[in-house]
């Protein structure tokens, strides 16, 4: 119990963070121009090098798809993903630090982004393996959040809730 106080707090402490980087520029946000989807991957999918560096109980694997659905190029300058607990969300990610366009571009398929982050019109950016873990079977909300810019600084926004997948047992659980 007192683990999972520290995680909250953890988490807590890093979406306050996250938050507080967010771009304010106060154009609006565009919705439907990024398109966040999520597609469940069997353990066959996933690169055993990941697996074997993988020291966690439940792990869901998934692969996660951005794409521009304008007619400008957008830049990815932020994103996280956030774990839900008793009905708020926190941000939670495995380099505990807001995720800026070098992660994005560390995490993202090359083929529709230009060497210096820029997202093509109508392309699309995959993280192949994407992942989450859990200390027990039962599954904790998920989702991926993004903001993006155009060369005029208008923001565009796109989260998705990761859809329930079995997850694959890696490590024995441990009891804490």
């Amino acid at each position: 119990m007192r683990l999972l106080k520290l995680v909250i707090i953890f988490m807590f402490l890093f979406n306050a963070i996250s938050y507080a980087q967010q771009v304010n520029t106060g154009k609006t946000i565009m919705s439907g121009s990024l398109q966040v989807t999520h597609t469940p991957l069997s353990l066959k999918d996933v690169p055993k090098e990941l697996i074997e560096k993988l020291n966690y109980p439940y792990v869901r694997f998934y692969r996660t798809d951005v794409k521009n659905n304008t007619d400008r190029p957008i830049k990815i300058i932020w994103f996280d993903g956030y774990f839900s607990y008793e009905g708020r969300w926190y941000a939670s990610n495995v380099r505990n630090k807001v995720l800026q366009t070098k992660d994005f571009l560390d995490w993202y398929s090359k083929d529709d982004i230009l060497s210096d982050g820029w997202l093509r019109p109508g392309g699309t950016a995959s993280c192949y393996v994407n992942w989450h873990w859990t200390e027990t079977e039962q599954d904790i909300n998920t989702k991926w959040a993004y903001i993006g810019i155009d060369s005029q600084s208008h923001d565009f926004f796109a989260e998705a809730v990761v859809p329930e997948i079995k997850p694959e047992r890696i490590k024995a659980p441990t009891n804490r």
